[in-house]
């Protein structure tokens, strides 16, 4: 695992997960990813098999966290959550090459890391209109 960043105060950070189910639902076991607006959009493409997607826009708090690499595979990043639990950190900062976007990535493995502030329910038109206004 890379050096683990100590913040002398609490970092907040609002981040974007895209899903089918509500996030309360959410099983932490392993982890969560939280982008920019526009990687969660990419997600909601990726999934638009799954009908109904909800995007969570969350305040994401924490003092501890690491900077990775986009590990690109649930195997390894079931490992970095591992590490990161025994290491005592919430959070992992990171790029994602999958779902690119203007911000950083971050890998959440405390659900209590995380406020929800909303939650829209979307679907793949509307996503593929807004990244093609942002980027076009």
């Amino acid at each position: 695992m890379h050096p683990v960043i100590k913040c002398t105060d609490t970092t907040t950070v609002t981040r974007y997960h895209c899903s089918p189910v509500k996030i309360d639902q959410f099983d932490f076991t392993t982890g969560c990813h939280f982008g920019g607006y526009l990687s969660s959009l990419e997600a909601a493409l990726r999934k638009r098999s799954e009908g109904q997607l909800f995007i969570h826009r969350v305040k994401i708090t924490y003092r501890k966290s690491v900077m990775v690499d986009d590990l690109c595979n649930k195997q390894a990043w079931d490992a970095q959550c591992s590490d990161m639990r025994k290491a005592g950190v919430s959070v992992a900062v990171y790029r994602n090459i999958h779902e690119p976007d203007f911000t950083s990535s971050y890998f959440v493995v405390d659900p209590k890391c995380i406020e929800i502030t909303d939650v829209t329910l979307i679907d793949c038109d509307q996503a593929e209109q807004i990244i093609t206004e942002a980027l076009y």
